[in-house]
């Protein structure tokens, strides 16, 4: 099946879904753009994989790229992508392993975690050349530049037409560079849009975090 027949086979943006003020913002600034790499600093919970869903839609919707490629930590965060890229027409295989050989022509892309490409880049690397490619590290401080991961992660999509990296924690506690994240002379990352639990709060996006004070006789039930 050609890029084009998969382009024609998404269907319309479910109207029931529509982006929060901030999704469609940070939308804007990735359009606006003109780097290879996107950090998008979301506070939990606020709606990132909606977000990166949407950009690998309209990137695909328009042709500018013709495979997606997803970062996850685990395997089920993998199959959480993979559903819900689904609601949206976006055909994502979860966890493919790395001997199955080339990805087939009529999906849309994969969903992997970082320790799979770490064990194998060569796969990863061929299916980004072979098809113009949108990279999508979700929580990329799981990546070190120095460490294994990272190094792995940053051979494997060293093509990739476009890099989104979507964190609510954009910093490793062993201040270790993150692979494609851009940082101050103090050594903090900078986002390309960054969105706040403050701004969350205000917005009615998250509930407030409520701490209760420990009287001694709570029991512990499993």
């Amino acid at each position: 099946m050609s890029a084009t027949a998969r382009r024609r086979t998404l269907p319309p943006w479910p109207e029931h879904r529509p982006l929060r003020a901030w999704q469609q913002e940070a939308l804007e600034a990735l359009a606006a753009h003109r780097g290879e790499a996107f950090l998008a600093s979301a506070t939990p919970a606020a709606g990132k994989t909606t977000f990166g869903l949407r950009v690998a839609y309209e990137l695909l919707s328009s042709g500018r790229v013709e495979r997606v490629a997803i970062l996850a930590p685990t395997a089920h965060i993998c199959r959480q992508w993979a559903s819900d890229a689904a609601r949206y027409g976006i055909d994502l295989e979860p966890n493919r392993p790395n001997a199955e050989g080339p990805e087939p022509p009529d999906r849309h892309g994969v969903v992997v975690t970082y320790q799979a490409v770490a064990a194998g880049v060569r796969p990863h690397r061929t299916a980004c050349n072979a098809r113009r490619t949108l990279l999508i590290a979700d929580e990329p401080h799981h990546m070190g530049e120095h460490a294994a991961w990272g190094a792995s992660a940053m051979e494997a999509f060293a093509d990739a037409e476009l890099r989104v990296l979507l964190s609510g924690t954009p910093f490793r506690s062993d201040n270790s560079p993150i692979p494609w994240v851009e940082y101050d002379a103090d050594g903090v990352s900078s986002a390309s849009y960054s969105y706040t639990y403050t701004q969350a709060l205000l917005d009615g996006v998250c509930r407030p975090i409520t701490f209760l004070p420990y009287d001694g006789d709570m029991e512990w039930t499993s």
